[in-house]
Protein backbone atom coordinates (compact mmCIF):
# COMPACT_ATOMS: atom_id res chain seq x y z
CA UNK A 1 0.00 0.00 0.00
CA UNK A 2 0.97 3.10 -0.57
CA UNK A 3 0.41 6.86 0.14
CA UNK A 4 1.29 8.80 -2.91
CA UNK A 5 -1.70 7.09 -4.70
CA UNK A 6 -4.11 6.43 -1.58
CA UNK A 7 -6.44 8.09 -3.66
CA UNK A 8 -5.96 6.42 -6.90
CA UNK A 9 -7.21 2.69 -7.33
CA UNK A 10 -4.89 0.30 -8.35
CA UNK A 11 -7.46 -1.55 -10.49
CA UNK A 12 -10.29 -2.14 -13.10
CA UNK A 13 -13.39 -3.33 -13.14
CA UNK A 14 -14.27 -5.82 -16.25
CA UNK A 15 -17.61 -5.51 -18.52
CA UNK A 16 -19.26 -8.67 -18.09
CA UNK A 17 -18.58 -11.34 -20.86
CA UNK A 18 -21.96 -12.97 -22.63
CA UNK A 19 -23.00 -15.84 -20.88
CA UNK A 20 -23.22 -17.59 -24.01
CA UNK A 21 -20.08 -18.26 -24.29
CA UNK A 22 -19.42 -19.64 -20.92
CA UNK A 23 -20.15 -23.37 -19.61
CA UNK A 24 -21.94 -23.93 -16.93
CA UNK A 25 -20.68 -22.82 -13.62
CA UNK A 26 -21.39 -26.21 -11.77
CA UNK A 27 -19.70 -28.24 -14.53
CA UNK A 28 -16.56 -25.76 -14.08
CA UNK A 29 -16.45 -26.81 -10.53
CA UNK A 30 -17.57 -30.50 -9.87
CA UNK A 31 -13.88 -30.98 -11.47
CA UNK A 32 -12.09 -29.10 -8.82
CA UNK A 33 -13.38 -30.46 -5.35
CA UNK A 34 -10.83 -33.79 -5.07
CA UNK A 35 -7.70 -31.31 -5.78
CA UNK A 36 -4.93 -29.13 -3.59
CA UNK A 37 -6.17 -25.87 -3.65
CA UNK A 38 -4.03 -22.36 -2.90
CA UNK A 39 -5.49 -19.08 -2.12
CA UNK A 40 -4.15 -15.75 -2.82
CA UNK A 41 -4.79 -12.27 -1.31
CA UNK A 42 -3.97 -9.00 -3.45
CA UNK A 43 -3.14 -5.79 -2.13
CA UNK A 44 -4.39 -2.73 -1.70
CA UNK A 45 -4.56 -1.39 1.81
CA UNK A 46 -7.50 -0.70 3.80
CA UNK A 47 -10.05 -1.80 1.15
CA UNK A 48 -8.08 -5.38 0.41
CA UNK A 49 -8.01 -6.26 4.37
CA UNK A 50 -11.42 -5.41 4.40
CA UNK A 51 -12.73 -7.05 1.04
CA UNK A 52 -10.95 -9.96 2.36
CA UNK A 53 -12.91 -10.16 5.72
CA UNK A 54 -16.12 -10.18 3.77
CA UNK A 55 -15.67 -12.43 1.95
CA UNK A 56 -13.93 -15.28 4.55
CA UNK A 57 -16.43 -14.17 6.46
CA UNK A 58 -19.47 -15.06 3.54
CA UNK A 59 -17.38 -18.70 3.25
CA UNK A 60 -17.72 -18.95 7.20
CA UNK A 61 -20.84 -18.12 6.77
CA UNK A 62 -21.78 -20.34 3.62
CA UNK A 63 -20.22 -23.45 5.52
CA UNK A 64 -22.32 -22.62 8.53
CA UNK A 65 -23.80 -26.15 9.32
CA UNK A 66 -23.79 -28.86 12.28
CA UNK A 67 -22.08 -31.11 9.29
CA UNK A 68 -19.29 -28.17 9.28
CA UNK A 69 -18.79 -25.91 11.67
CA UNK A 70 -21.58 -23.81 13.54
CA UNK A 71 -21.14 -19.94 14.04
CA UNK A 72 -22.49 -20.27 17.32
CA UNK A 73 -20.23 -18.86 19.72
CA UNK A 74 -19.95 -15.28 20.96
CA UNK A 75 -16.12 -15.58 21.76
CA UNK A 76 -15.30 -16.84 18.48
CA UNK A 77 -14.37 -20.54 17.23
CA UNK A 78 -11.21 -21.34 15.42
CA UNK A 79 -12.06 -24.86 14.09
CA UNK A 80 -14.61 -23.01 11.68
CA UNK A 81 -12.00 -21.40 10.35
CA UNK A 82 -9.72 -25.24 9.88
CA UNK A 83 -13.26 -26.61 8.77
CA UNK A 84 -13.85 -23.62 5.62
CA UNK A 85 -10.15 -23.87 4.98
CA UNK A 86 -9.65 -27.38 5.09
CA UNK A 87 -8.24 -28.12 1.91
CA UNK A 88 -5.84 -25.20 1.39
CA UNK A 89 -2.68 -26.21 1.44
CA UNK A 90 -1.15 -22.48 0.91
CA UNK A 91 -1.67 -18.69 1.38
CA UNK A 92 -0.02 -16.03 -0.65
CA UNK A 93 0.06 -12.49 -0.19
CA UNK A 94 1.15 -9.00 -1.25
CA UNK A 95 0.23 -5.42 0.95
CA UNK A 96 -3.04 -5.46 2.90
CA UNK A 97 -3.29 -8.59 1.77
CA UNK A 98 -0.06 -9.83 3.41
CA UNK A 99 -1.56 -7.85 6.83
CA UNK A 100 -4.95 -9.49 6.17
CA UNK A 101 -3.27 -13.12 5.76
CA UNK A 102 -1.29 -12.69 8.60
CA UNK A 103 -3.61 -11.52 11.10
CA UNK A 104 -5.28 -14.73 10.21
CA UNK A 105 -2.48 -17.05 10.35
CA UNK A 106 -1.15 -15.63 13.53
CA UNK A 107 -3.25 -13.50 15.60
CA UNK A 108 -5.47 -15.43 18.28
CA UNK A 109 -7.76 -12.50 18.95
CA UNK A 110 -8.00 -11.41 15.26
CA UNK A 111 -9.63 -15.63 14.53
CA UNK A 112 -11.53 -14.92 17.49
CA UNK A 113 -13.39 -11.74 15.92
CA UNK A 114 -13.96 -12.96 12.29
CA UNK A 115 -15.45 -16.45 13.91
CA UNK A 116 -17.54 -15.36 16.58
CA UNK A 117 -21.75 -15.20 15.95
CA UNK A 118 -21.56 -11.48 15.57
CA UNK A 119 -18.89 -11.03 13.25
CA UNK A 120 -20.43 -8.98 10.68
CA UNK A 121 -21.85 -6.62 13.30
CA UNK A 122 -18.54 -5.96 15.15
CA UNK A 123 -16.42 -5.81 12.28
CA UNK A 124 -17.25 -2.15 11.99
CA UNK A 125 -18.52 -1.68 15.54
CA UNK A 126 -16.75 1.67 17.30
CA UNK A 127 -17.59 -0.56 20.89
CA UNK A 128 -14.36 -1.21 22.44
CA UNK A 129 -14.03 -5.04 23.23
CA UNK A 130 -12.36 -7.87 22.99
CA UNK A 131 -14.47 -9.05 20.27
CA UNK A 132 -15.10 -5.81 18.60
CA UNK A 133 -13.94 -5.99 14.54
CA UNK A 134 -10.68 -4.66 12.80
CA UNK A 135 -12.43 -2.33 10.88
CA UNK A 136 -14.08 -0.88 13.93
CA UNK A 137 -10.71 -0.23 15.71
CA UNK A 138 -9.29 1.26 13.07
CA UNK A 139 -12.26 3.42 12.82
CA UNK A 140 -11.52 4.43 16.30
CA UNK A 141 -7.85 4.98 15.36
CA UNK A 142 -8.37 7.23 12.88
CA UNK A 143 -11.10 9.30 14.98
CA UNK A 144 -8.28 10.11 17.47
CA UNK A 145 -6.37 12.25 15.13
CA UNK A 146 -8.65 15.16 15.30
CA UNK A 147 -6.83 17.93 14.12
CA UNK A 148 -7.08 16.10 10.81
CA UNK A 149 -11.18 16.00 10.74
CA UNK A 150 -11.70 19.07 8.40
CA UNK A 151 -8.77 17.72 6.13
CA UNK A 152 -9.42 15.73 2.88
CA UNK A 153 -7.74 13.71 0.51
CA UNK A 154 -4.23 13.58 0.52
CA UNK A 155 -3.75 16.62 3.14
CA UNK A 156 -5.80 14.39 5.65
CA UNK A 157 -3.68 11.42 4.60
CA UNK A 158 -0.27 13.96 5.33
CA UNK A 159 -1.56 14.79 8.18
CA UNK A 160 -2.33 11.07 10.32
CA UNK A 161 1.09 9.69 8.91
CA UNK A 162 2.96 12.67 10.62
CA UNK A 163 2.30 11.15 13.97
CA UNK A 164 4.17 8.62 12.87
CA UNK A 165 7.83 10.07 11.87
CA UNK A 166 10.80 8.59 13.15
CA UNK A 167 14.29 9.91 14.94
CA UNK A 168 16.85 7.95 13.19
CA UNK A 169 17.37 10.26 10.50
CA UNK A 170 18.92 13.66 10.86
CA UNK A 171 15.83 14.86 9.12
CA UNK A 172 12.73 13.25 10.48
CA UNK A 173 10.78 11.61 7.80
CA UNK A 174 7.87 9.00 7.95
CA UNK A 175 8.67 5.70 8.83
CA UNK A 176 6.60 2.92 7.38
CA UNK A 177 7.47 0.62 10.24
CA UNK A 178 5.64 2.54 12.48
CA UNK A 179 2.56 3.16 10.12
CA UNK A 180 2.14 -0.41 10.04
CA UNK A 181 3.09 -1.91 13.57
CA UNK A 182 1.68 1.15 15.42
CA UNK A 183 -1.32 2.18 12.74
CA UNK A 184 -2.44 -0.68 10.94
CA UNK A 185 -2.00 -3.54 13.43
CA UNK A 186 -2.80 -1.33 16.53
CA UNK A 187 -5.01 -3.51 19.30
CA UNK A 188 -3.31 -6.81 17.83
CA UNK A 189 -0.42 -8.74 19.20
CA UNK A 190 1.81 -8.76 16.39
CA UNK A 191 5.03 -8.93 18.78
CA UNK A 192 3.71 -12.32 19.48
CA UNK A 193 3.76 -13.41 15.75
CA UNK A 194 7.81 -14.32 15.62
CA UNK A 195 9.89 -14.84 12.92
CA UNK A 196 9.04 -16.52 10.20
CA UNK A 197 10.63 -20.02 11.43
CA UNK A 198 9.30 -20.03 14.72
CA UNK A 199 6.69 -22.28 13.94
CA UNK A 200 4.11 -19.73 15.48
CA UNK A 201 0.83 -20.73 12.72
CA UNK A 202 -2.20 -20.86 14.52
CA UNK A 203 -2.93 -24.53 15.14
CA UNK A 204 -5.91 -24.04 12.46
CA UNK A 205 -2.68 -23.06 10.14
CA UNK A 206 -0.03 -25.51 11.05
CA UNK A 207 -0.25 -27.45 7.78
CA UNK A 208 -0.54 -24.27 6.08
CA UNK A 209 2.75 -22.42 4.21
CA UNK A 210 2.27 -18.45 3.79
CA UNK A 211 4.08 -16.27 1.40
CA UNK A 212 4.47 -12.73 1.14
CA UNK A 213 5.13 -10.89 -2.18
CA UNK A 214 8.13 -7.90 -2.35
CA UNK A 215 10.25 -6.14 -4.58
CA UNK A 216 13.92 -5.94 -4.17
CA UNK A 217 15.04 -2.50 -5.16
CA UNK A 218 18.38 -2.29 -7.68
CA UNK A 219 19.10 0.93 -8.80
CA UNK A 220 20.56 3.93 -7.00
CA UNK A 221 18.88 3.18 -3.72
CA UNK A 222 19.31 5.28 -1.12
CA UNK A 223 20.82 3.48 2.45
CA UNK A 224 21.73 6.13 4.93
CA UNK A 225 22.56 9.55 5.62
CA UNK A 226 26.26 9.82 7.31
CA UNK A 227 28.05 13.06 6.00
CA UNK A 228 26.93 11.65 2.59
CA UNK A 229 23.85 9.85 1.50
CA UNK A 230 25.23 6.48 0.46
CA UNK A 231 23.37 4.47 -1.88
CA UNK A 232 23.61 0.86 -3.69
CA UNK A 233 23.49 -0.37 -7.42
CA UNK A 234 22.47 -3.89 -8.54
CA UNK A 235 23.79 -4.95 -11.74
CA UNK A 236 22.69 -8.00 -14.30
CA UNK A 237 25.10 -10.80 -13.92
CA UNK A 238 28.06 -10.63 -16.01
CA UNK A 239 27.49 -6.68 -16.38
CA UNK A 240 30.41 -4.61 -14.50
CA UNK A 241 28.83 -1.82 -11.30
CA UNK A 242 29.88 2.26 -12.30
CA UNK A 243 29.66 3.98 -9.35
CA UNK A 244 29.23 7.93 -9.98
CA UNK A 245 28.69 10.20 -6.63
CA UNK A 246 26.04 11.71 -7.19
CA UNK A 247 25.00 11.11 -10.10
CA UNK A 248 24.11 7.89 -9.09
CA UNK A 249 25.11 4.46 -10.47
CA UNK A 250 24.79 2.50 -13.67
CA UNK A 251 26.00 -0.49 -15.13
CA UNK A 252 28.04 -1.47 -18.28
CA UNK A 253 27.82 -4.41 -20.06
CA UNK A 254 30.30 -6.54 -21.69
CA UNK A 255 30.27 -4.61 -25.11
CA UNK A 256 30.62 -1.86 -23.15
CA UNK A 257 27.31 -0.85 -23.25
CA UNK A 258 24.74 0.67 -20.42
CA UNK A 259 22.28 -1.37 -19.16
CA UNK A 260 20.49 -1.01 -16.18
CA UNK A 261 18.23 -3.72 -14.51
CA UNK A 262 14.56 -2.70 -13.70
CA UNK A 263 14.08 -0.47 -10.91
CA UNK A 264 12.58 -3.97 -9.45
CA UNK A 265 12.70 -7.40 -8.89
CA UNK A 266 10.62 -10.03 -7.04
CA UNK A 267 11.46 -11.20 -3.50
CA UNK A 268 9.42 -13.67 -1.29
CA UNK A 269 8.76 -13.80 2.06
CA UNK A 270 8.07 -17.63 3.39
CA UNK A 271 6.79 -19.55 6.43
CA UNK A 272 6.49 -22.94 5.79
CA UNK A 273 3.81 -25.36 6.69
CA UNK A 274 4.66 -26.93 10.33
CA UNK A 275 2.71 -30.11 9.91
CA UNK A 276 2.40 -32.37 6.85
CA UNK A 277 4.99 -33.14 3.72
CA UNK A 278 8.39 -31.81 3.80
CA UNK A 279 7.96 -28.32 1.41
CA UNK A 280 11.15 -26.91 -0.61
CA UNK A 281 11.51 -22.83 0.93
CA UNK A 282 11.65 -20.59 -2.48
CA UNK A 283 14.82 -18.06 -2.58
CA UNK A 284 14.37 -14.81 -1.06
CA UNK A 285 15.02 -13.08 -4.40
CA UNK A 286 12.89 -15.11 -6.68
CA UNK A 287 15.04 -14.63 -9.76
CA UNK A 288 17.10 -18.02 -11.18
CA UNK A 289 20.27 -18.48 -9.30
CA UNK A 290 22.86 -16.09 -10.52
CA UNK A 291 25.44 -13.82 -9.35
CA UNK A 292 24.22 -10.01 -9.22
CA UNK A 293 27.41 -7.72 -9.33
CA UNK A 294 26.66 -4.89 -6.24
CA UNK A 295 28.29 -1.72 -5.59
CA UNK A 296 28.22 1.15 -2.39
CA UNK A 297 28.46 4.50 -2.94
CA UNK A 298 28.53 7.99 -1.28
CA UNK A 299 27.31 11.25 -2.95
CA UNK A 300 29.95 13.73 -2.89
CA UNK A 301 31.07 15.54 -6.38
CA UNK A 302 34.51 14.59 -5.83
CA UNK A 303 36.34 11.37 -4.93
CA UNK A 304 33.24 9.84 -3.60
CA UNK A 305 34.11 6.34 -1.46
CA UNK A 306 32.95 3.10 -3.30
CA UNK A 307 32.92 -0.38 -3.00
CA UNK A 308 32.01 -3.40 -4.27
CA UNK A 309 30.35 -7.05 -3.02
CA UNK A 310 28.29 -9.35 -5.11
CA UNK A 311 24.66 -11.38 -4.26
CA UNK A 312 24.28 -14.94 -5.67
CA UNK A 313 20.40 -15.58 -6.24
CA UNK A 314 18.71 -18.61 -5.60
CA UNK A 315 19.94 -19.75 -1.84
CA UNK A 316 18.54 -16.77 0.34
CA UNK A 317 16.46 -17.44 3.24
CA UNK A 318 13.79 -15.46 5.72
CA UNK A 319 13.82 -17.75 8.43
CA UNK A 320 14.71 -15.09 11.07
CA UNK A 321 12.57 -11.94 9.27
CA UNK A 322 9.83 -11.13 11.76
CA UNK A 323 7.04 -11.76 10.57
CA UNK A 324 5.77 -7.71 11.18
CA UNK A 325 8.65 -6.83 9.21
CA UNK A 326 8.06 -8.93 6.05
CA UNK A 327 4.56 -7.58 6.05
CA UNK A 328 5.69 -4.00 6.33
CA UNK A 329 7.77 -4.90 3.52
CA UNK A 330 5.24 -6.44 1.48
CA UNK A 331 2.91 -2.96 1.92
CA UNK A 332 5.68 -0.64 1.74
CA UNK A 333 4.48 1.05 -1.66
CA UNK A 334 5.70 4.22 -0.88
CA UNK A 335 9.07 2.54 -0.68
CA UNK A 336 9.79 2.67 -4.44
CA UNK A 337 10.81 6.53 -3.74
CA UNK A 338 14.02 5.19 -2.41
CA UNK A 339 15.83 4.84 -5.36
CA UNK A 340 16.88 7.75 -7.41
CA UNK A 341 16.68 5.84 -10.53
CA UNK A 342 12.74 6.11 -9.71
CA UNK A 343 12.71 9.90 -8.66
CA UNK A 344 15.06 11.59 -10.83
CA UNK A 345 12.23 12.35 -13.51
CA UNK A 346 10.65 14.18 -10.81
CA UNK A 347 13.26 15.76 -8.63
CA UNK A 348 16.71 15.95 -9.37
CA UNK A 349 18.57 16.01 -6.42
CA UNK A 350 18.91 13.27 -3.19
CA UNK A 351 17.14 15.26 -1.26
CA UNK A 352 13.91 14.24 -2.16
CA UNK A 353 15.03 10.80 -1.92
CA UNK A 354 16.60 11.21 1.62
CA UNK A 355 13.30 12.48 2.88
CA UNK A 356 11.59 8.74 1.64
CA UNK A 357 14.23 6.46 3.33
CA UNK A 358 12.17 4.73 5.38
CA UNK A 359 9.33 4.57 3.70
CA UNK A 360 11.24 1.33 2.37
CA UNK A 361 12.30 -1.98 4.96
CA UNK A 362 16.00 -2.66 4.62
CA UNK A 363 17.58 -6.34 4.84
CA UNK A 364 21.41 -7.27 5.29
CA UNK A 365 22.57 -10.54 3.90
CA UNK A 366 25.93 -10.94 5.55
CA UNK A 367 28.80 -11.99 3.32
CA UNK A 368 29.29 -15.75 3.93
CA UNK A 369 25.45 -15.89 4.84
CA UNK A 370 22.13 -16.96 2.97
CA UNK A 371 19.91 -15.63 5.67
CA UNK A 372 18.39 -12.27 5.55
CA UNK A 373 18.00 -10.27 8.45
CA UNK A 374 15.75 -6.84 8.94
CA UNK A 375 17.97 -3.72 9.83
CA UNK A 376 16.32 -0.87 11.60
CA UNK A 377 17.34 2.95 10.16
CA UNK A 378 18.89 3.97 13.16
CA UNK A 379 21.40 1.01 12.44
CA UNK A 380 22.06 1.92 8.88
CA UNK A 381 22.87 5.36 10.05
CA UNK A 382 25.29 4.28 12.56
CA UNK A 383 27.20 2.32 9.40
CA UNK A 384 30.18 2.82 7.21
CA UNK A 385 30.34 2.22 3.83
CA UNK A 386 32.17 -1.12 4.36
CA UNK A 387 29.64 -2.18 7.11
CA UNK A 388 26.97 -1.82 4.55
CA UNK A 389 29.11 -3.63 2.04
CA UNK A 390 29.91 -6.62 3.85
CA UNK A 391 26.40 -6.76 5.22
CA UNK A 392 25.34 -6.83 1.56
CA UNK A 393 22.51 -4.10 2.68
CA UNK A 394 19.64 -3.45 0.52
CA UNK A 395 16.07 -2.65 0.69
CA UNK A 396 12.75 -3.81 -0.11
CA UNK A 397 9.41 -2.13 -1.26
CA UNK A 398 5.63 -3.55 -2.18
CA UNK A 399 5.58 -6.12 -4.72
CA UNK A 400 2.11 -4.45 -5.76
CA UNK A 401 3.31 -3.57 -8.98
CA UNK A 402 4.83 -6.78 -10.33
CA UNK A 403 2.91 -9.63 -7.98
CA UNK A 404 -0.22 -7.31 -6.09
CA UNK A 405 -2.26 -10.63 -7.00
CA UNK A 406 -0.09 -13.08 -4.89
CA UNK A 407 -0.25 -15.66 -7.78
CA UNK A 408 2.91 -15.18 -9.42
CA UNK A 409 5.21 -16.51 -6.56
CA UNK A 410 2.25 -18.97 -5.51
CA UNK A 411 3.03 -20.44 -8.96
CA UNK A 412 6.67 -20.41 -8.60
CA UNK A 413 6.73 -22.02 -4.87
CA UNK A 414 4.33 -24.51 -6.51
CA UNK A 415 6.52 -25.88 -9.26
CA UNK A 416 9.41 -25.93 -6.81
CA UNK A 417 7.68 -28.46 -4.66
CA UNK A 418 6.50 -30.43 -7.98
CA UNK A 419 2.89 -29.31 -7.92
CA UNK A 420 3.07 -27.21 -10.88
CA UNK A 421 0.51 -29.51 -13.37
CA UNK A 422 -2.61 -29.13 -12.26
CA UNK A 423 -2.81 -26.77 -9.79
CA UNK A 424 -6.04 -25.10 -8.16
CA UNK A 425 -5.54 -21.54 -7.23
CA UNK A 426 -8.37 -19.34 -5.40
CA UNK A 427 -7.30 -15.40 -5.77
CA UNK A 428 -9.48 -12.46 -4.42
CA UNK A 429 -8.80 -9.14 -5.86
CA UNK A 430 -10.60 -6.10 -4.15
CA UNK A 431 -10.86 -2.81 -7.07
CA UNK A 432 -11.60 0.41 -7.28
CA UNK A 433 -13.34 1.40 -11.07
CA UNK A 434 -11.18 4.67 -11.76
CA UNK A 435 -7.77 3.09 -12.74
CA UNK A 436 -6.88 4.53 -15.91
CA UNK A 437 -4.04 1.80 -16.59
CA UNK A 438 -5.18 -0.44 -19.84
CA UNK A 439 -7.03 -3.64 -19.16
CA UNK A 440 -8.79 -6.06 -21.69
CA UNK A 441 -12.15 -5.15 -19.99
CA UNK A 442 -14.15 -7.83 -21.40
CA UNK A 443 -11.59 -10.93 -20.11
CA UNK A 444 -9.97 -9.26 -16.54
CA UNK A 445 -11.07 -8.00 -13.76
CA UNK A 446 -8.14 -5.91 -12.84
CA UNK A 447 -5.00 -4.58 -14.03
CA UNK A 448 -3.59 -6.66 -11.64
CA UNK A 449 -4.86 -10.35 -13.19
CA UNK A 450 -4.07 -8.84 -16.62
CA UNK A 451 -1.00 -8.09 -16.80
CA UNK A 452 -0.15 -12.36 -15.81
CA UNK A 453 -1.20 -12.57 -19.65
CA UNK A 454 -0.42 -9.46 -21.02
CA UNK A 455 2.77 -7.76 -19.81
CA UNK A 456 2.08 -4.35 -19.21
CA UNK A 457 1.87 -2.62 -22.07
CA UNK A 458 4.17 0.12 -21.01
CA UNK A 459 6.73 -1.57 -19.30
CA UNK A 460 6.62 0.36 -16.57
CA UNK A 461 4.52 1.66 -13.42
CA UNK A 462 4.22 5.66 -13.37
CA UNK A 463 2.37 7.88 -10.60
CA UNK A 464 2.92 11.74 -9.56
CA UNK A 465 6.20 12.62 -11.91
CA UNK A 466 7.75 9.57 -11.15
CA UNK A 467 8.25 5.75 -12.81
CA UNK A 468 9.45 2.18 -12.13
CA UNK A 469 10.76 0.19 -14.49
CA UNK A 470 9.28 -3.25 -14.52
CA UNK A 471 10.35 -6.74 -15.67
CA UNK A 472 8.54 -8.96 -17.97
CA UNK A 473 5.38 -10.16 -16.05
CA UNK A 474 3.46 -12.61 -18.18
CA UNK A 475 3.84 -15.90 -16.73
CA UNK A 476 0.15 -17.39 -17.31
CA UNK A 477 -1.30 -17.92 -21.36
CA UNK A 478 -4.86 -18.92 -22.05
CA UNK A 479 -4.75 -22.29 -24.33
CA UNK A 480 -6.36 -22.95 -27.18
CA UNK A 481 -10.22 -23.97 -25.92
CA UNK A 482 -13.52 -23.26 -26.77
CA UNK A 483 -14.75 -21.69 -23.55
CA UNK A 484 -11.44 -20.70 -21.55
CA UNK A 485 -13.07 -18.50 -19.30
CA UNK A 486 -16.23 -18.26 -17.76
CA UNK A 487 -17.74 -15.37 -15.67
CA UNK A 488 -20.73 -14.45 -13.45
CA UNK A 489 -21.37 -11.28 -11.64
CA UNK A 490 -23.56 -9.60 -8.98
CA UNK A 491 -25.11 -6.52 -8.27
CA UNK A 492 -24.64 -5.83 -5.14
CA UNK A 493 -27.45 -5.64 -2.77
CA UNK A 494 -27.80 -4.40 0.96
CA UNK A 495 -29.45 -5.93 3.17
CA UNK A 496 -32.64 -4.95 2.97
CA UNK A 497 -32.51 -6.00 -0.84
CA UNK A 498 -31.63 -2.18 -2.38
CA UNK A 499 -29.23 -2.16 -5.09
CA UNK A 500 -26.21 -0.40 -5.52
CA UNK A 501 -24.21 0.54 -7.84
CA UNK A 502 -21.34 -1.81 -6.62
CA UNK A 503 -20.39 -4.89 -8.16
CA UNK A 504 -19.18 -8.87 -6.87
CA UNK A 505 -17.44 -11.04 -9.83
CA UNK A 506 -16.63 -14.45 -10.50
CA UNK A 507 -14.18 -15.98 -13.21
CA UNK A 508 -12.61 -19.13 -13.86
CA UNK A 509 -9.69 -19.21 -16.44
CA UNK A 510 -8.34 -22.95 -17.46
CA UNK A 511 -4.61 -21.43 -17.59
CA UNK A 512 -1.14 -22.50 -18.76
CA UNK A 513 2.27 -20.99 -17.89
CA UNK A 514 4.84 -19.16 -19.64
CA UNK A 515 8.75 -19.14 -18.97
CA UNK A 516 10.04 -16.34 -16.90
CA UNK A 517 13.38 -16.29 -15.52
CA UNK A 518 12.86 -13.27 -13.74
CA UNK A 519 10.32 -15.04 -11.57
CA UNK A 520 11.62 -18.42 -11.77
CA UNK A 521 8.49 -19.36 -13.95
CA UNK A 522 8.76 -22.49 -16.21
CA UNK A 523 6.56 -23.07 -18.92
CA UNK A 524 3.99 -25.82 -19.69
CA UNK A 525 2.39 -26.08 -16.29
CA UNK A 526 -1.51 -26.28 -16.27
CA UNK A 527 -3.90 -25.21 -13.80
CA UNK A 528 -7.47 -23.52 -12.91
CA UNK A 529 -7.26 -20.01 -11.50
CA UNK A 530 -10.25 -18.83 -9.77
CA UNK A 531 -11.03 -14.96 -9.28
CA UNK A 532 -13.23 -13.35 -7.24
CA UNK A 533 -13.23 -9.86 -7.80
CA UNK A 534 -15.30 -7.06 -5.67
CA UNK A 535 -16.11 -3.42 -7.36
CA UNK A 536 -16.66 -0.83 -4.42
CA UNK A 537 -16.19 2.38 -6.23
CA UNK A 538 -15.81 4.38 -3.11
CA UNK A 539 -14.07 2.41 -0.82
CA UNK A 540 -10.47 3.54 -0.85
CA UNK A 541 -7.22 2.46 -0.58
CA UNK A 542 -6.80 3.82 2.81
CA UNK A 543 -9.20 5.96 4.49
CA UNK A 544 -8.75 9.82 2.78
CA UNK A 545 -11.37 11.50 5.20
CA UNK A 546 -12.74 10.38 8.65
CA UNK A 547 -16.04 9.42 6.71
CA UNK A 548 -14.61 7.00 4.85
CA UNK A 549 -15.37 4.10 6.78
CA UNK A 550 -18.81 4.00 5.60
CA UNK A 551 -17.92 2.20 2.41
CA UNK A 552 -15.72 0.04 4.18
CA UNK A 553 -18.87 -1.02 6.48
CA UNK A 554 -20.64 -1.20 3.22
CA UNK A 555 -18.32 -4.15 2.02
CA UNK A 556 -18.95 -6.13 5.17
CA UNK A 557 -22.22 -5.35 5.46
CA UNK A 558 -23.62 -6.26 1.53
CA UNK A 559 -21.37 -9.13 0.16
CA UNK A 560 -23.50 -11.76 2.81
CA UNK A 561 -26.97 -10.40 1.15
CA UNK A 562 -25.15 -10.26 -2.18
CA UNK A 563 -23.86 -13.98 -2.41
CA UNK A 564 -26.97 -15.42 -1.53
CA UNK A 565 -28.63 -14.60 -4.92
CA UNK A 566 -27.85 -16.23 -8.12
CA UNK A 567 -25.55 -14.60 -10.23
CA UNK A 568 -27.22 -11.46 -12.83
CA UNK A 569 -25.68 -12.97 -15.50
CA UNK A 570 -27.82 -16.29 -16.82
CA UNK A 571 -29.26 -19.06 -14.90
CA UNK A 572 -26.83 -20.34 -12.95
CA UNK A 573 -27.86 -23.47 -10.75
CA UNK A 574 -26.04 -22.07 -7.62
CA UNK A 575 -26.40 -19.20 -5.96
CA UNK A 576 -22.90 -16.90 -5.31
CA UNK A 577 -22.18 -18.24 -1.87
CA UNK A 578 -22.52 -21.98 -2.85
CA UNK A 579 -20.00 -21.01 -5.47
CA UNK A 580 -17.56 -19.54 -3.18
CA UNK A 581 -17.86 -22.72 -0.66
CA UNK A 582 -17.33 -25.05 -3.99
CA UNK A 583 -14.12 -23.15 -5.30
CA UNK A 584 -12.78 -24.16 -1.34
CA UNK A 585 -13.35 -27.47 -2.36
CA UNK A 586 -16.09 -27.92 0.01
Amino acid sequence: MHIKRLMTATVAFVIILSLNCSPKISDSIDNELSRETHVAFAGGGWRAHTGHSAWIMSLLQANNNPGGCSLTSPTGNATCLQSAFKNIKTISSNSGGSWFSTMLMYDAGFVNQITNQNAISNWGSTVSGTYQGWLGRQKNAFAGFTDCSKKKGNAYLECVIKDYFSGSSLDPYPNWNLVVQNLVYKGYQWQSYGKLNDRNHLNWAKDKTLLMAGTWLTNSVLLNDQDNETYYQVCAPGNTVVLNGENGGSCITQGGATELLPDILPVTFTSLAETGPTRQKPSFIGTTSSTYPMGYSGTPKKDPQTATNSLVTGANQTDYVPVISAATASSAATGYSTSYNVMKSKCDTWDCVYHAQELSVAFSIPNGTTQVNHIDNITINQMSLKTLRDNRLLRVADGGVIDNSGIIQLIGYLQLNSKGNGFNIVAFDEVQSNDSRPVDRSKYPSSDISYLFNDSPTGKYCEDGWCVQLPKLKILELPPAVNPIAHYTWTVVTPDGQPTSDKLDYYIYTVKTVSNSTFNIAGGSTGTLHVFSSQFGTATTAPDNQGAFASYESMIKNFGPTLQKMPDNGTSPLSGLEILKQAFGL
